[in-house]
């Protein structure tokens, strides 16, 4: 506990955020993790799509 004690205030405000970070993570985390899927997915099938999915050639006029 000294350590904490030797903190300055700035110090102590920020871990406490940190703290605080961390378990509003903790507690939302279902939703964090199926938002980063659902963005790591979208990033994935923009660069590599399916041959399906590619879009029709388009003849110039």
């Amino acid at each position: 506990m000294k350590w904490f004690k030797s903190l300055s205030r700035r110090e102590k405000i920020m871990l406490l955020l940190i703290i605080m970070l961390l378990i509003g993570i903790a507690l939302r985390w279902g939703y964090i993790s199926r938002r980063a899927s659902d963005a790591i997915q979208e990033r994935i099938e923009y660069f590599h799509p399916d041959s399906d999915s590619l879009p029709k050639e388009q003849n110039p006029q």
